[in-house]
């Protein structure tokens, strides 16, 4: 008798075996383990990238300022208008504010924001602005209940932590002044904030250049904003600050060859005298909370960089640094 196959509508469907159900999970997953370190990759270099172009914004700011006001930039130095001996030249160039009771020098934030189309832009929060201009997307204070540092200069707590993630360079941009009050981040006659930029043969006279771009011999390599400062996780949610030394406080956002007279006037001089000078830039030798690495910002030891000339570059390692001045006298 004839055997008749089934038909195929009757046949059972096939399925995957539990081998080949292995099999496709196991390349699933080589993939993922592929793919994800280059999506990491991507995610790093875009907000390395982000950081790079608000770098750039800063300086172009910075010098659109400077167009509008004879040549000078807005100074880091904090002080009273009246009352001590300052270059009224350099003076009359600087944007202020009322403080109610008479007019002070603007932070140099707040005044180069508005170049930025950042507006009413009010870093000292008396307007309750909460914009990000100034913030690297890879800072890890982004989180804090208070990111960022202290920008140091005439704001409404000089002690509190603002939304700003890089330093100014003082050793352009302190004004220069004596008075044993008012002034501090420039050359005075009593005190340690100290700013006189390396020079060839260290003079002891020699003085910052308040702010006067022009006058600063290499634009192109002297640095003006840069990556800066470490935190510790234990003031994430503290607003205020109890550092001292106002030049060499981690988290104060101005930076001088000062601490390194006698050393060199490049960034790679001011990282390898050592101590307080490394622990305030964002690198792997900073230390924070009691371990060195804590304060790596970029990949590679890297520090963003922008240049009084307008251009903005990402330097890492020693070699590099040496590339970047801080003093614009040399």
């Amino acid at each position: 008798m004839m055997t008749i196959p089934p038909s195929p509508s009757s046949r059972r469907p096939s399925a995957f075996t539990l081998i080949e159900l292995l099999v496709v999970i196991s390349i699933i997953a080589l993939l993922i383990g592929i793919l994800l370190p280059a999506l990491g990759a991507a995610r790093a270099s875009a907000r390395n990238v982000k950081c790079l172009s608000g770098l750039r914004q800063m300086t172009i700011a910075a010098n659109s300022f400077a167009t509008d006001h004879n040549g000078y930039m807005q100074s880091s130095s904090t002080d009273l208008i009246t009352g001590f001996a300052l270059d009224k030249r350099v003076l009359r160039q600087q944007a202020r504010f009322f403080d109610g009771s008479e007019d002070r020098l603007a932070d140099w934030a707040s005044a180069i924001a508005e170049y930025m189309g950042e507006g009413e832009f009010d870093i000292t929060g008396t307007a309750g602005n909460t914009s990000d201009a100034f913030l690297c997307p890879d800072d890890p204070t982004a989180g804090y209940d208070f990111p960022g540092y202290r920008i140091y200069n005439n704001i409404t707590d000089n002690t509190a932590y603002l939304p700003i993630s890089y330093m100014i360079n003082a050793d352009v941009t302190a004004l220069v002044g004596r008075a044993s009050t008012g002034l501090r981040i420039g050359l005075w006659t009593e005190g340690a904030a100290r700013v006189r930029p390396y020079t060839e043969g260290n003079p002891i006279n020699a003085v910052p250049v308040q702010g006067l771009l022009e006058a600063v011999k290499d634009g192109s390599s002297t640095m003006l904003f840069a990556d800066g400062c470490t935190r510790d996780s234990s003031t994430a949610s503290d607003a205020n600050s109890s550092t001292g030394d106002d030049i060499l406080a981690r988290d104060i956002l101005v930076i001088t060859s000062s601490p390194s007279f006698g050393i060199g006037g490049s960034l790679g001089d001011y990282f390898r005298t050592g101590g307080d000078n490394v622990n305030k830039l964002p690198i792997t030798d900073a230390i924070v909370d009691g371990t060195e690495g804590g304060g790596e910002r970029h990949p590679s030891d890297a520090i963003n960089v922008a240049y009084v000339d307008g251009h903005a570059a990402s330097e890492a390692g020693e070699a590099s640094w040496d590339e970047v001045k801080l003093s614009p006298l040399y």
